[in-house]
């Protein structure tokens, strides 16, 4: 073979097995992009999974959280007391002539309307056996710029069920008061509902709530 032939078949041979380097190293960069495309997208979707299920997890503790609330400290029952909260009179078509009144101060979203105050108890029947002290604690929700002492009165208690204090305070500033609930040895067993009503110092509608009493026979 002449040696022009050899150096042409050699070429040849060297540039076949340079593009078939070439080749590989153009499939392996491909494979690369698509696998950093692929890491890109994982990536993506595990932070938006992340935030997801924060998310989830921020209202479920919420949730939990309120539930606790309400059993512990009550549910919003009850009418509302204070300057800002004037008996509510039926809608008329027609004014009054020489009718003054204000009417009822408006509820914002959170919390009690302006110069009002509710009283807050526990939404379970607080149970008491025969025999048996139990201590309850009685708060108040204020409103903006309520800040009065708010004496509690208690109505027509269970037959052998006593409240100390009977006429508890609650001092401006503060928000909740501890009572004892005794039930004597002969105490009427039952479910009893006791009426409990806040006076304002300064003045202005009481507020009204309820106490649910469960009494068990010892």
């Amino acid at each position: 073979m002449r040696k022009s032939e050899q150096n042409a078949k050699w070429t040849n041979l060297c540039g076949r097995s340079s593009n078939s380097v070439i080749g590989w190293f153009e499939e392996a960069a491909a494979h690369g992009s698509q696998l950093w495309i692929h890491f890109r997208v994982a990536s993506v979707v595990s932070v938006a999974l992340s935030i997801i299920e924060g998310q989830i997890m921020k209202h479920i503790f919420s949730s939990v959280t309120g539930l606790a609330l309400i059993l512990v400290c009550g549910c919003d029952n009850g009418t509302a007391g204070g300057k800002g909260a004037p008996p509510v009179k039926p809608t008329t078509t027609t004014a009054t002539p020489g009718d003054t009144s204000k009417p009822a101060a408006a509820k914002p979203l959170i919390g009690e309307a302006k110069e009002t105050f509710k009283i807050t108890l526990p939404t379970l029947s607080t149970s008491v056996t025969q025999n048996e002290t139990v201590n309850v604690t009685i708060g108040i929700s204020r409103g903006t710029n309520f800040d009065d002492d708010v004496t509690l009165t208690f109505g027509k208690l269970p037959e052998g069920v006593t409240v100390e204090p009977a006429q508890p305070m609650i001092p401006h500033g503060n928000t909740e008061i501890k009572i004892s609930v005794k039930a004597a040895a002969d105490a009427a067993v039952g479910d009893f509902t006791v009426s409990v009503s806040g006076t304002p110092a300064k003045g202005g509608a009481n507020a009204e709530n309820e106490l649910k009493l469960s009494i068990k026979e010892k």
